[in-house]
């Protein structure tokens, strides 16, 4: 994963086609982004604040969600104490694993 000079996070992928043109290599770059991004999800949900979800974490949404119910890593999560809401915090959270970092 890498950060773009505008903060976002952006998993790189890597693939291989030997003696591929350079037509080929577009062709399967579009049809492999096309099949990564069908399949992956990201959603965000307030919650009542507590101290256990963090980016460390893995969630399990789970129920009436349809394809969104599945395993989701915590991608970031912001706490928030309010004299009118009290104790509440927006998670964050994708159904991909986060890629080990670039060197730097």
């Amino acid at each position: 994963m890498r950060s773009t000079s505008q903060g976002q996070q952006v998993t790189l992928y890597e693939f291989q086609l030997p003696d591929a043109t350079e037509e080929q290599l577009l062709q399967e770059a579009q049809r492999k982004y096309l099949e990564i991004i069908q399949h992956t999800r990201e959603v965000s949900w307030e919650e009542p604040g507590e101290l256990l979800v963090n980016p460390r974490r893995k969630v399990l949404l789970s129920g009436d969600l349809g394809s969104y119910a599945q395993e989701y890593f915590v991608d970031s999560v912001t706490r928030r104490i309010r004299t009118d809401g009290g104790f509440t915090q927006e998670v964050r959270a994708k159904n991909k694993a986060p890629s080990q970092e670039e060197p730097q």
